[in-house]
């Protein structure tokens, strides 16, 4: 090996066949046994030890989109009214027109089917496949009691329809479990709640929190929340910044003022 060489190359102690990185991976180390004719016992072993990295490789991908995706769902804003309860809900079809754009851009996808009900005269079982393009998925399930009924115990609904809206309420249930989505009454930002604020605006709110609690200003972040209809900075819509910075800027005058007055 020449000086130049020395220089600027690793030496490899890997074999031939496989390319010179730090980490193999485990398809790799495969190849290489194939190559160097490894009995069936140990090339079963290394087929085992690829199937568990990629599966790891995949889950971690998923949890991963799950997060993301999570964090940039849109609110569900309540559409329809249940006549007999007397409360608003979200349609099937509205909860899937305002999410299904964003858990497919972040490689997910929704597949439903009915399953063996534990007690098939009383309840349906809708099964959930939740897939990520990386190859992981994640199964759930919901038993649901059968529609039809009327307050007073009388069948409204044929067995056909019954059977359609308990199916219909399964995937909505399920669909606003998996990604954990938020359902409200109304439009927080006039977009969905689309459009959260950037880290620098939740840094500078945050900040300007903080100094409120450093003037003494009491419950100020519970105040605060429960004003926004959020939980966290970070659910604060972009759309309400300004005001929320007009807001915080107000409190601090009026705490300054009313703090050098005691003074």
């Amino acid at each position: 090996m020449t000086k130049k060489q020395t220089d600027n190359q690793e030496p490899t102690t890997l074999p031939a066949e496989l390319p010179a990185e730090r980490e193999p991976t485990p398809m790799a180390l495969l190849q290489s046994a194939i190559n160097q004719g490894m009995d069936v016992e140990k090339m079963s072993r290394l087929m085992d030890l690829q199937d568990r990295w990629m599966a790891s490789r995949s889950l971690e991908a998923f949890t991963v989109a799950l997060n993301a995706c999570q964090r940039d769902l849109p609110v569900v804003v309540k559409d329809a009214q249940n006549t007999h309860t007397r409360t608003r809900y979200a349609r099937l079809e509205n909860v899937v027109h305002t999410i299904k754009p964003t858990y497919t851009k972040h490689g997910f996808s929704l597949s439903f089917a009915e399953g063996d009900s534990p007690r098939p005269e009383h309840s349906m079982r809708i099964i959930a496949d939740l897939h990520h393009v990386g190859g992981h998925s994640r199964q759930y399930h919901l038993d649901v009691p059968l529609d039809g009924m009327g307050a007073k115990g009388n069948s409204n609904m044929t067995a056909t329809q019954g059977k359609g809206s308990t199916f219909a309420y399964g995937k909505r249930y399920l669909t606003c479990s998996i990604f954990n989505v938020v359902v409200a009454d109304e439009d927080l930002d006039g977009n969905n709640g689309n459009t959260p604020i950037s880290d620098e605006q939740e840094v500078k709110l945050s900040e300007l929190l903080d100094y409120c609690e450093e003037l003494g200003v009491k419950a100020i972040r519970a105040k605060f929340f429960a004003w926004l209809k959020v939980e966290t900075v970070a659910q604060i819509p972009a759309s309400r910044f300004d005001e929320a910075v007009k807001s915080l800027n107000t409190t601090i005058a009026q705490r300054k003022a009313k703090n050098e007055e005691a003074a």
